[in-house]
């Protein structure tokens, strides 16, 4: 794909830079990231019931990593501290831009040159400005959020482990894959 979306660290995906590939890095207020995955791994059953609380939450091991009091493990390969630091390290690398989700969001508009100049991509017209600007809007993402999960992962790994004469291990393909692409 020209384009995808994940949560996966920078350093699991530097194979991709030999062919080309360019990453986004967005960081956002680590407060809000925290309370962000809070109520999504609670309304999607993924927290032990010893830490419905997000004061318990935000000291178990996927949060503070070993010295953790309990809970599940880091996810995405790391903690989200892990992930800022990569970012901070490759801030200045060709193949990376780093953005502040809150000025994403605050003003779309002022980033959209910067991003498309750091893709190779000609600069926007009115009409596709305008296109650009809807599909980001929180709005139209909300309205059309089947587009953003993984439903096609499950399928795709377990074929290719078919075609190898395996049988897939994980993944089910229908967990959302909300993210940016971490370093």
């Amino acid at each position: 794909p020209r384009c995808f979306k994940t949560h996966q660290r920078l350093s699991s995906l530097g194979f991709l830079e030999a062919a080309g590939g360019k990453f986004q890095c967005t960081v956002r207020d680590p407060e809000k990231t925290l309370v962000s995955q809070f109520k999504f791994f609670l309304c999607k059953g993924l927290i032990q019931a010893d830490f419905r609380d997000i004061n318990l939450f935000i000291k178990t091991r996927s949060i503070i990593g070993s010295d953790g009091e309990g809970g599940n493990e880091p996810t995405f390969g790391g903690l989200l501290w892990d992930f800022y630091a990569e970012a901070w390290r490759c801030r200045s690398c060709p193949s990376v831009k780093v953005l502040a989700f809150e000025h994403l969001v605050n003003n779309l508009e002022t980033s959209l040159d910067g991003i498309n100049d750091f893709l190779g991509l000609p600069p926007l017209d009115a009409q596709r400005r305008a296109a650009v600007l809807e599909y980001c809007s929180k709005e139209w993402m909300e309205r059309n959020d089947h587009l953003f999960d993984d439903h096609h992962r499950g399928p795709r790994l377990a074929a290719k482990a078919a075609a190898k004469g395996q049988v897939a291990s994980k993944g089910d393909g229908k967990g959302k894959a909300s993210g940016h692409v971490a370093v």
